[in-house]
């Protein structure tokens, strides 16, 4: 017995498929390697998950493969790839911010960033532009165009020429429908004094299914009605895609545990584009040889048994 073992575990590790160690868990399910063979079994799935993983190189997926491989050999890279990659989305958040505050919170976040000097040069650009600063918000609130025109005057290449020439070829286009009477002037007062920005900024900092739900009902046809619908969408297909997660989670523990064709099948048809479906297809490809070399076994031992038959039934007539 001792013997088989051997030679079945030599055979398990010149293989190194997870189909080759299965099948020796199987028949040798006390042996003293079975510790080893799972151990084997979770290093191959580990490295061909992380490969795909790698491959995907996005947050989700660097989270996943730590929920799935909680001991995984790859899991303090994943830690550091998903560290790098919130570093690079906030920093293209905040880089051309005109608030000091958020380049400030980033700092104090990633001080070890390489972005962590750009963002203190910019704090240090709008301390200095604080007096333009506070002129910006005070034109913004008046809408004054006396104001502007000494803000263009003043700061001719400031920080905030295009957003106040932006706003100010509005407002003149606005009084430009009234000169032609197509704009009733309280209409005009209305559109100036709206607090659609307000309520964008507020559906924005509480970034909820219902804060943009709230602000895409109130402004059906607003400033920011797409990205509204854009971020509706986002969380919607988020809350869907949790539940598709738990599905996926649990077929992948059921192949894991008792891995057949069928579920195999099931999973690439469900999660064509998962990182894990490569592991799957090998998975599936090891399967289908295990199946055809069961077939190939089974039609020789038949055509043995038609030969044998065929030469006794050659013996009997003879003495017959």
């Amino acid at each position: 017995m001792n013997e088989s073992i051997e030679r079945d575990w030599k055979i398990a590790l010149e293989r190194n498929t997870l189909i080759s160690f299965r099948k020796f868990l199987k028949k040798y399910h006390e042996s003293e390697y079975v510790e080893e063979a799972m151990q084997q079994i979770n290093n191959l799935l580990d490295d061909i998950i992380w490969l795909n993983v790698s491959d995907e190189n996005n947050i989700w997926a660097y989270e996943h493969y730590i929920y799935n491989f909680k001991n995984g050999k790859y899991i303090e890279k994943a830690k550091t790839a998903i560290l790098e990659l919130e570093e690079i989305n906030e920093w293209e958040k905040v880089k051309n911010t005109k608030e000091i505050k958020p380049l400030a919170t980033f700092i104090h976040r990633f001080p070890e960033s390489k972005y962590a000097e750009s963002a203190s040069k910019r704090i240090t650009m709008l301390e200095e532009h604080e007096d333009e600063r506070k002129m910006f918000l005070k034109i913004m609130s008046t809408k004054s165009h006396d104001l502007y025109k000494k803000y263009i005057s003043k700061y001719p290449n400031g920080l905030f020429v295009d957003e106040l020439q932006q706003e100010f070829a509005f407002i003149y286009k606005l009084q430009k429908r009234i000169e032609e009477k197509k704009l009733n002037p309280d209409d005009f007062r209305t559109v100036l004094n709206t607090n659609e920005e307000i309520d964008w900024r507020i559906a924005k900092a509480k970034s909820t299914l219902e804060a943009y739900g709230e602000y895409y009902k109130k402004y059906p046809n607003g400033k920011f009605t797409d990205k509204a619908k854009a971020k509706i969408d986002e969380i919607e297909n988020s809350e869907i895609q949790k539940v598709l997660i738990d599905i996926e989670i649990k077929l992948w523990d059921e192949i894991q545990e008792y891995p057949s064709a069928e579920k195999c099948e099931e999973y690439l048809t469900k999660f064509p584009n998962d990182y894990r479906s490569q592991a799957v297809k090998k998975i599936l490809s090891e399967l289908g040889n295990r199946t055809e070399n069961q077939i190939n076994n089974k039609n020789k031992t038949n055509t043995e048994n038609q030969e044998k038959a065929s030469f006794f039934k050659k013996i009997f007539d003879f003495f017959k």
